[in-house]
């Protein structure tokens, strides 16, 4: 079927991992609260990379926002306050 996708959760019911038909794939990292902690896409059209990194403040607020142009996080590309 042409747009499907398919899904992986935890144990807690997150979505971890999701690849789409063309080969795109989804990677989520969550924290022991739950909370999104990076998101990891990379895959499809172009192998395109794009990782995102949430950092939370002790009452679960973001406190930071990192956007990488690859996965491994070296390239930071916006990185501070959200």
């Amino acid at each position: 079927m042409p747009g499907a996708s398919n899904f992986t959760e935890d144990a807690n019911g997150n979505v971890t991992q999701v690849t789409d038909s063309v080969g795109g794939t989804e990677i989520s990292v969550y924290n022991n609260d739950n909370l999104l902690q990076s998101r990891l896409l990379s895959g499809g059209p172009g192998n395109s990379q794009l990782r995102i990194d949430v950092a939370y403040t002790a009452a679960n607020q973001i406190q930071t926002l990192s956007r990488y142009s690859n996965t491994a996080g070296t390239t930071c590309r916006q990185c501070g306050a959200p």
